[in-house]
C-alpha cells in the first residue's frame, strides 16, 4: 500500500527499514538469505537450507533464487523426499519438471491409503486426497479380486493328476501371493507378482503340483498383463489426471 501522505516507502533509509513480519522471515531465515546473497559459505548444505530458501524467494519475490533453488531441489533423488512434500513443493513453487510430479503420485499410488499420514494429507490437500480416495478404492478391489480368485493353473501333459497339481497352485497362490497383494502398507503390483513367479525356484511352490506345470502356469500368469498387471493401467491414467488438476 501507498506510505501516505508526507511518508517515504519503508526501506529508503537506516532509520525506516523496511518491516518483515518474524514469523516469516526470522532471524534464522534471514541469515541465510545473507549467506547465499553474499556467497558467505556453500548454501545450500541441506534439503532444509533449500527449502527455506524456496519460501524466502518466493515471499520476497527473488526469482534467481528461486529458480536456482528449484534446480538443486529438482535434482535430488527421488528417495530424499516424501512423496507428498515433493507434490507440496512442485505445486506450491511452481517447479518445472513435471515428470517430478508424475513420479510422486506413482510413489503414493504404489503404496496404500493407510500408509499416508497426517502430515501427508495435510500437504496434498483435502481436492486432491478425495481425488485420490476412489483410485485407491479401485486399486484395492482389483487386488482383493486378484488375492481371492488366482488365475487357473496351465496343466502339461505329462501331467498326471490335474485336481491334486489345481489345489496344490491355488494352495500356493493363498499362501504367498495373496499376503503381497492384500498387505496394507505396500501391497504387491502385478508387475512384482509376475516377476517373483518366473525368479522363485520349485522349493516355495506347495507340494504336489507337476513340475511342467508349475513353469507353464508361471509363464501363462505373466502373460495375463490385461488382468494381472491391470493396476498399473489404473496407476498410468490416475496419474495423468492428478498431474493435470489443480486445488489452486
Amino acid at each position: 500500500m501507498p506510505p501516505g501522505d508526507g511518508k517515504r516507502p519503508n526501506g529508503e533509509t537506516d532509520d525506516d527499514p523496511v518491516v518483515l513480519p518474524s514469523s516469516v522471515v526470522t532471524v534464522e531465515r534471514f541469515e541465510l538469505f545473507l549467506a547465499w546473497l553474499y556467497q558467505d559459505r556453500e548454501v545450500p548444505a541441506s534439503l532444509h537450507e533449500a527449502s527455506t530458501l524456496l519460501h524466502l524467494a518466493d515471499y520476497l519475490d527473488v526469482p534467481h533464487l528461486l529458480k536456482r533453488m528449484s534446480a538443486y531441489v529438482l535434482a535430488l533423488p527421488s528417495d530424499s523426499l516424501p512423496p507428498a512434500e515433493r507434490i507440496y513443493l512442485h505445486r506450491r513453487y511452481h517447479l518445472s519438471d513435471k515428470q517430478w510430479l508424475s513420479d510422486a503420485f506413482s510413489n503414493i499410488l504404489e503404496g496404500s491409503f493407510a500408509k499416508l499420514t497426517i502430515a501427508d494429507l495435510a500437504l496434498l490437500g483435502i481436492p486432491t486426497v478425495h481425488r485420490l480416495i476412489p483410485i485407491f478404492a479401485k486399486l484395492e478391489r482389483h487386488r482383493t479380486t486378484l488375492a481371492v480368485k488366482p488365475p487357473p493353473a496351465t496343466h502339461e501333459t505329462d501331467c498326471k493328476d490335474h485336481d491334486k497339481c489345481e489345489v496344490s497352485w491355488i494352495t500356493f497362490w493363498a499362501n504367498r501371493i495373496s499376503p503381497l497383494l492384500l498387505s496394507e502398507t505396500s501391497p504387491a503390483s502385478g508387475l512384482k507378482i509376475t516377476r517373483n513367479l518366473s525368479t522363485w525356484s520349485v522349493s516355495p511352490w506347495a507340494a504336489g503340483m507337476n513340475y511342467s506345470c508349475l513353469w507353464a502356469t508361471a509363464n501363462g500368469v505373466s502373460a495375463l498383463t490385461n488382468i494381472i498387471t491391470a493396476d498399473q493401467s489404473f496407476i498410468v491414467t490416475a496419474v495423468s489426471d492428478l498431474v493435470d488438476f489443480h486445488d489452486w
